[in-house]
């Protein structure tokens, strides 16, 4: 690709909590297709789709419903193409997914939020304190790199990550 685009995604973090990552990716899923659909003419659009295997996605958490209807509306303020996905019959936003942009152009709007999943996986064999409540919920509750596993107790507790191949939240 002679530009570097990127297509946004942004999950809300909250339904982490109570969803399984397998319905949390269908929802980002049917987003992608969405907005792809939607704006399949789009020059930039095309041009992204031009080299299937060199396709960049960023996959972001916002927090809340709140945070999501925030940055749906300065997306908006800005003409900047995008697509809301709502679940139905729930009729509530899960995601919201931007048509491919040059990185310059859009990723403004996105410094507050964090990245969906961290790099790397909860260890196989884990080590520390054997504290049996839960410290965490998401990746996201973890400073750093830490990402938020399964403890020697079995709670969630903020651990180093096992290095992976690949991040999980870019590709």
């Amino acid at each position: 690709m002679s530009r570097n685009l990127v297509q946004y995604v942004v999950m809300r973090g909250d339904l982490a909590k109570k969803w399984n990552v397998g319905a949390l990716i269908a929802q980002a899923c049917h987003a992608c297709c969405a907005v792809t659909h939607l704006f399949h003419e789009d020059p930039y659009t095309q041009e992204y789709l031009k080299d299937l295997d060199s396709m960049h996605k960023v996959v972001l958490e916002a927090p809340s419903l709140e945070s999501m209807d925030e940055l749906e509306a300065r997306l908006k303020e800005n003409n900047v193409d995008h697509k809301k996905w709502v679940e139905q019959p729930e009729n509530f936003c899960t995601c919201i997914v931007l048509k491919p942009y040059p990185k310059e152009e859009v990723e403004e709007y996105f410094k507050n939020f964090k990245l969906f999943i961290k790099a790397g996986s909860c260890p196989a064999n884990p080590t520390g304190p054997w504290v049996c409540s839960n410290r965490c919920s998401t990746d996201g509750d973890c400073r750093g790199s830490q990402k938020c596993c399964r403890n020697r107790c079995g709670a969630l507790a903020c651990q180093k990550p096992t290095p992976s191949r690949r991040a999980v939240f870019e590709s």
